[in-house]
Formats: C-alpha cells, sequence, structure tokens
C-alpha cells in the first residue's frame, strides 16, 4: 500500500539541474564512506519506477543495500542535506536566501566579537533588504543593531535614537504591508468559499479600504499587487471586466515604464500578465492576447519552474486566440510555433 514519504516527494520535486547540482556538491557535506549511502538511498529514490512511494515494497526491491541498515536515520540526514544544497543553489538566484544567510553570518560575527566585520555586513544586508523589500528582515537587522549597540554603546556606529527610529518606521511599513496581504486574503476565502452574498457588507468595506491604501506611501510591490488583484476579484465578481482590464493596464503600465518602485519580479510580473490576460478574454478583447502572449515569451527566468509557467501560459492563451481571432495569419504562425515547441520536448500540461 502506497503512503506518504517527505523524503521520496523531495527527491522527486527536483528540477534535473538541481539533482545535478546536488552530486556535484554533496560530497562536499559528507565523509566519502558516509556519501556512498545516501547517493545509493537518493538514486534509489530518484530512479523509483512506480508513482506512489511504498515503503514495504522500496526495501524489498532494495535488499542487501547498505542504506537499509538504518534507513530512517539515512533518510533524516539525505533529507536535511538536500535542503542544505537546495539553499546553496537558489542563493545565487534568489536574494531572500542569500539576505538569510548573511543575517546567519552577521550573528555569527556579533558572537564572535567581530564589531567592525558585523557592521559592515549589516549595512550590505540592509541595501539588500531595501531592494526586495523584506520587511521582516529590515527589522532582524535593526534588532543586530540593537545588539551591537547593548555589547559596546560607547563604540557604537549607530546612536540609540537613529537605531529607535530606523525600528519604528520598519514596523510601521511593515503594518501597513500586512494589512494590505491580509486584505487579499480576505477576498481569496470570500471568492473560494462564495461567500459574497453573506459577506456583502464586509465585501464593501475590504473594497473600500484597498481602495485607500493604494495611495498609502511605503506600499511594497508585493503588498500593491495584493491589492490589484483585491480590486479583481471584485471587479470580475460584479461582471466589470472593462474596469478590471483598465486597472490591470495601468498596474502594467507602471511595471514596464522603468518606475523603480514597480520593479516586479519575474513570477510577479507573470501575475500581473495573467490577470490582463484574462480580463481582456472577458471583455472580449482578443486583439490584445498577442502582445501580452509575446510579453509572456520574451520574459528573462531564472529557474525551470519560471520557464515552463511561461511556456504553458503562452500556449494556453496561445490557443485560446487562435479558436477566437479572426486573424487566419496570426494563428496560423501560432499553430506552427506550437507543433515546433511540441517537436522539441515541451509538453502541454493543463494547470
Amino acid at each position: 500500500m502506497s503512503q506518504k514519504d517527505d523524503l521520496y516527494d523531495l527527491v522527486r520535486s527536483l528540477s534535473p539541474s538541481e539533482k545535478r547540482y546536488f552530486k556535484l556538491h554533496a560530497d562536499k557535506h559528507s565523509s566519502s564512506e558516509y556519501k556512498r549511502h545516501y547517493e545509493k538511498l537518493f538514486d534509489a529514490l530518484n530512479n523509483w519506477p512506480e508513482q506512489d512511494y511504498d515503503e514495504k515494497e522500496f526495501k524489498k526491491r532494495n535488499r542487501g543495500k547498505s542504506f537499509l541498515k538504518n534507513l530512517s536515520a539515512e533518510k533524516g540526514y539525505l533529507y536535511d542535506l538536500i535542503l542544505k544544497i537546495l539553499r546553496n543553489y537558489n542563493s545565487q538566484n534568489d536574494p531572500e536566501i542569500r539576505l538569510q544567510e548573511m543575517i546567519i553570518n552577521i550573528n555569527l560575527l556579533i558572537n564572535k566579537g567581530l564589531k567592525s566585520q558585523a557592521y559592515k555586513l549589516i549595512e550590505k544586508a540592509q541595501k539588500l533588504a531595501d531592494d526586495t523589500e523584506s520587511f521582516n528582515e529590515m527589522q532582524i537587522l535593526n534588532d543586530c543593531l540593537m545588539k551591537l549597540y547593548r555589547l559596546a554603546p560607547g563604540d557604537a556606529k549607530y546612536k540609540a535614537n537613529e537605531i529607535i527610529s530606523r525600528g519604528e518606521e520598519v514596523m510601521g511599513k511593515w503594518a501597513l504591508n500586512q494589512r494590505a496581504l491580509h486584505l487579499r486574503i480576505q477576498m481569496v476565502h470570500i471568492d473560494t468559499e462564495n461567500l459574497w452574498k453573506r459577506d456583502n457588507k464586509n465585501v464593501s468595506a475590504i473594497v473600500a479600504e484597498a481602495d485607500t491604501l493604494m495611495t498609502a506611501k511605503g506600499l511594497s510591490r508585493r503588498a500593491a499587487l495584493s491589492l490589484l488583484n483585491v480590486k479583481q476579484f471584485y471587479l470580475i465578481h460584479e461582471h466589470k471586466y472593462t474596469e478590471a482590464l483598465s486597472m490591470t493596464q495601468h498596474w502594467l503600465d507602471k511595471i514596464e515604464g522603468g518606475n523603480k518602485n514597480y520593479q516586479y519580479s519575474t513570477e510577479q510580473y507573470l501575475v500581473t500578465l495573467s490577470n490582463y490576460l484574462m480580463c481582456a478574454l472577458r471583455s472580449d478583447r482578443v486583439d490584445l492576447l498577442p502582445q501580452a502572449i509575446d510579453k509572456i515569451k520574451e520574459l528573462k527566468t531564472l529557474s525551470e519552474k519560471e520557464e515552463a509557467d511561461c511556456f504553458r501560459m503562452s500556449a494556453q492563451y496561445e490557443l485560446v486566440y487562435m479558436l477566437n481571432s479572426k486573424d487566419r495569419e496570426r494563428s496560423s504562425k501560432m499553430i506552427l510555433n506550437c507543433m515546433s515547441s511540441n517537436q522539441s520536448g515541451h509538453l502541454l500540461i493543463n494547470s
């Protein structure tokens, strides 16, 4: 009988490039003798032919293998090792992971009494936190400054009032952005549970607050996108697709206009384009689809997941365009492109 297994699910979730990275770097984290055990276990799980994991059958098929002697411990070690190596892999492209690593290093330097080095790294981390609008990490970095001040107030780099003032500013921004994210969660719940009629007054209050927050200073890109989603949920439920389309176009103009305050990540930009395509379709503006589809194809992706998401979305809307458009020349080109992509090994999978 199949059963849920966290390690098996983790191994199977890895992309081909992540698996290669694991193979290349795993030996740095363990002795050569132990390396043979977990590598064999990794290969056995990776090559497991069944869709679901069955531990009894797994042990039966791998009878005599060294990793079976203490399978529970081996699996625990391998699970932690994969996550450790994944952090290293993703830190190259994920600023949030890199920021977490910097905070760990800052605390190590503080504990070692290397205050000047800690201050230097804090300043670098603060810049990265500001760029990524990571308010939780901003507060943690401010706590590090407070810790340094407590340890040596006489030679602290910043005055107490400066540290306190920055902490209060960060907390204010954090509260503002958290409220925006909470509004979106509430709206998603209402939509998912179909509570529009029952929570009619609450919906009106949420939309009114979202309108107010959209003009607030200190709103992060993520929070701004959340508020946009709140408005879209409402407008689409009210069948006001043209207004939803206009609002999404407004945000796209900000994102694409080079304004530093609206430099979205690939994932965030893809979400906005997806909303734009959906609103255009509901507004019977099929003519707007080709340009948005081309933008998705031109996105620079940082991972295989992002690449797959972009391909899936562009392919789905190309199909929609082909079925609804009178532009036969464009439709024919899209059909040929889809055929060419499929021959290259891409799979069109419904999300």
